[in-house]
């Protein structure tokens, strides 16, 4: 029975069992990363059993993953990799069991992710070792429990993510990244990392759309413009881009100007030719230039903007060579 209970907690903590560690006893090797995603998954699963009730999942969303010193250096390259792994295989779990809790919402918007080398008092109670190849997750339901925490993961929802390369204060300096790989993901730093939860537990998109890659989910964005040409923000090139401020300014290739309300088009326009802005629900244009809205010419403002009714759906034509769908995703 003791034995039988001292496993049930070597689970929810992350633990290896006691035959594992006995057979590597005599020659330790840090953990792979395919052996410490096992680990957590199998404390969310527990988690999950424990926590959900008849009618909803319930399940942890904040996880702090203790590790030797050695298992984090081996594998603190991987860690962005692991926890996209972890939300795959948690989608995965919870879209298996969404035939029973049919209207079930999330309990939380994100999961987060914290990966922390183990030191001595790090952890709150009388655990003051760890063994190579071991873990101790501690799991909650919300990330509030860590706010008090000197190496707290936040959920603040005007914190600023943005994905950052090792060693750098510079999160612009992003080179041999491939983006696409982490979408949805919000890296704060080498070691947390925070994935939006979607409702249907599938993978969340989103593309990173200003210089400082600060992630913004498509599904947040008031609108967007389909370019027959393509925008442009530092490297990035593409033919789409997501309104997600309630002013904008669609320029040329030549705009100096950096930010989500900047809308630059490879090619040769004036600086604002086109103003976009949203006000009580709905969008307006201002032109300080050749545009043609919907196939009419509109007023070309002198000074203060004279604003138009956007409609959805509208398609723009500025000085007869740049063509801009404009759709709205909110009503």
């Amino acid at each position: 029975m003791r034995n039988n209970i001292r496993k049930i907690v070597n689970v929810l903590l992350g633990k290896t069992t006691e035959t594992d560690s006995e057979e590597s006893a005599d020659n330790p090797k840090p953990l792979t990363n395919q052996e410490l995603e096992d680990k957590v998954f199998e404390v969310y699963k527990a988690r999950f059993k424990e926590e959900s009730t008849r009618h909803s999942m319930v399940y942890p969303s904040c996880f702090r993953i203790y590790l030797h010193p050695s298992d984090f250096r081996a594998r603190q390259d991987a860690f962005n990799i692991i926890s996209r792994d972890l939300q795959i295989e948690f989608c995965a779990y919870n879209r298996a069991e969404m035939n029973k809790y049919k209207n079930n919402r999330p309990n939380s918007p994100d999961w987060l992710f914290q990966f922390i080398e183990f030191e001595k008092d790090t952890i709150v109670g009388d655990i003051d070792n760890i063994k190579m190849g071991e873990i101790y997750t501690i799991s909650t339901l919300y990330s509030q429990n860590f706010l008090k925490s000197k190496d707290n993961i936040s959920n603040e929802k005007n914190v600023v993510m943005t994905k950052q390369p090792k060693n750098s204060t510079n999160p612009q300096q992003l080179n041999n990244v491939n983006i696409r790989a982490f979408l949805g993901m919000d890296m704060l730093d080498g070691n947390r990392f925070k994935i939006k939860i979607n409702e249907n537990y599938e993978e969340v998109n989103s593309t990173p759309k200003s210089e400082d890659r600060t992630q913004i989910y498509e599904s947040e964005a008031l609108a967007y413009l389909i370019c027959d040409k393509n925008f442009i923000s530092g490297e990035q090139r593409g033919n789409k881009y997501n309104i997600t401020t309630n002013y904008i300014y669609i320029s040329g290739k030549n705009d100096t100007r950096t930010g989500a309300q900047y809308a630059k088009v490879d090619y040769s326009l004036p600086d604002s030719v086109v103003q976009i802005k949203h006000e009580n629900g709905k969008f307006y244009l201002a032109a300080y230039g050749k545009v043609r809205l919907n196939q009419m010419l509109i007023p070309e403002s002198k000074g203060a903007p004279d604003w138009v009714e956007l409609s959805d759906k509208s398609k723009m034509l500025i000085n007869d060579e740049v063509s801009i769908e404009f759709t709205k995703t909110k009503n």
